[in-house]
């Protein structure tokens, strides 16, 4: 059987859509294409700044060990002030507790009236 008009105006048309639908699908995977690319350099720069970060960070924890060091030997070295202050301050109030004694029993010895 012969094909008509109509059938070729529809095979026609058929072949016009497909056409465009393959038009359409090629533009989208170009899109998508274009997209995936997008990605990648999207990623390849996180993977950068995250790098980037990643050094810092490791400056940082350098720099945080070297203070946490310096703040150890800082707190020895109150810690032996600390000490030294304290020393002075006994052996100073042992003093005066000494004088305050001998003051006492002059005072006592001599029948005056203590000062304070």
């Amino acid at each position: 059987m012969p094909l008509t008009k109509t059938d070729l105006a529809q095979i026609h048309q058929s072949l016009k859509d497909l056409k465009s639908d393959v038009r359409n699908s090629a533009v989208r995977i170009k899109s998508i294409q274009s997209n995936g690319e997008m990605t990648r350099l999207r990623l390849a720069n996180i993977e950068d700044i995250t790098s980037a970060t990643n050094d810092r960070l490791q400056v940082v924890e350098d720099s945080q060990k070297n203070t946490d060091k310096r703040l150890k030997l800082i707190e020895r070295h109150l810690r032996k002030i600390d000490k030294n202050i304290n020393m002075v301050i006994h052996h100073f109030d042992v003093d005066y507790l000494d004088l305050r004694k001998r003051t006492s029993r002059i005072e006592d010895h001599l029948n005056l009236a203590p000062l304070a």
